[in-house]
């Protein structure tokens, strides 16, 4: 088992876009008082081989990476840690922030 992040941060980093997020969630926040309550939940994907992690992450139209910067062997190394014995498990750790305003904020 392993990290989605750390198996994908090569060609698809998020660092920024998380902690650009996190800023906005604040200044909502700090804007209009509000009830908050965050939530993080675990998303988690097999694979076969690393093949089938390419394919996977090349099917998504959204993404603008090429599959030599899946291929790198970085990425490779990373993916091979996440064996578990016939099958590769990624997992995701993934932050929910629910803003609730009241009516008389």
């Amino acid at each position: 088992m392993g990290s989605w992040q750390e198996v994908s941060q090569p060609f698809h980093d998020e660092t920024a876009v998380q902690a650009k997020a996190v800023q906005a969630v604040e200044e909502v926040i700090k804007a209009r008082p509000a009830q908050r309550r965050r939530q993080y939940y675990l998303s988690e994907d097999f694979y076969d081989n690393f093949d089938g992690f390419v394919e996977s992450m090349m099917s998504h139209a959204y993404n603008r990476y090429t599959e030599d910067q899946i291929r790198q062997q970085s990425v490779r190394e990373s993916f091979e840690s996440c064996r578990e014995d016939d099958t590769y498990r990624l997992r995701h750790r993934i932050r929910m922030e629910e803003i609730c305003w009241n009516a008389s904020a």
